[in-house]
């Protein structure tokens, strides 16, 4: 059973409910989400044994399985597809849009297992999927090395339909880099420190070609087949 969805439908959704709300409204919404998701990860642990469908999701031991639950969650971003074809809009931060999923790391102690993703739908939260375990150790990394108690903080970028994740990190109302999570994902063993960071601007500005080819390959593909 494969538990990666790559959904490609979601191109351009945009999480309502994020970027006019006030802050309180928004926290609510996002703990809303942290509750539904504690009660889905009890469906897939509570008093089971290690099988083999838990170890596709990412749990490997029977410790995991006992131990499981939510941690660190993360509102999922993508990039505005039709600015990002438009040559004419420069880049800025406008390209980076909300959508209507949240991702949650599921530990058993300090160890990263997996993520577990749940979507917005029809005013409520909802499971999508668990799965991406070597995403989900990638971006423990990271909060060891910028912790959140030393006040940085954290923006998950999904770009579709490439499938390619990375992390914004900031601090205070500086962005302090990005890291794409390929390049931890490939080096699972690698020390990581500040010379990993890129800058957030020339990151998009040399990936936008990359994109911009494949939303066009993308969209010819949906034309071909609509015929």
């Amino acid at each position: 059973m494969k538990y990666y969805l790559y959904v490609s439908v979601i191109l351009t959704v945009a999480f309502i409910l994020y970027a006019p709300c006030p802050a309180a409204e928004i926290d609510m919404h996002f703990e809303n989400g942290k509750r539904a998701a504690k009660e889905e990860i009890g469906k897939f642990v509570k008093g089971q044994t290690l099988a083999p469908h838990h170890q596709e999701m990412g749990f490997e031991t029977q410790d995991d399985i006992d131990h499981a639950k939510i941690g660190m969650g993360f509102p999922v971003f993508t990039v505005d597809t039709d600015k990002m074809l438009d040559d004419t809009v420069p880049w800025d931060e406008s390209f980076i849009i909300p959508t209507d999923r949240l991702y949650f790391i599921v530990v058993a102690g300090k160890k990263a297992i997996t993520f577990l993703q749940m979507h917005f739908v029809d005013g409520t939260w909802a499971f999508a999927e668990m799965g991406g375990a070597d995403r989900a150790k990638a971006v423990q990394r990271i909060l060891m090395t910028w912790p959140v108690s030393s006040g940085y903080r954290y923006r998950y970028i999904r770009v579709y339909p490439i499938i390619t994740d990375s992390i914004e990190i900031s601090r205070g109302k500086t962005r302090i880099g990005i890291i794409p999570l390929s390049t931890l994902v490939d080096k699972p063993d690698k020390a990581i420190d500040s010379s990993d960071l890129q800058d957030p601007n020339e990151y998009w500005a040399r990936f936008r070609p990359i994109i911009k080819k494949h939303i066009e390959g993308y969209r010819k593909m949906r034309q071909i087949r609509s015929k």
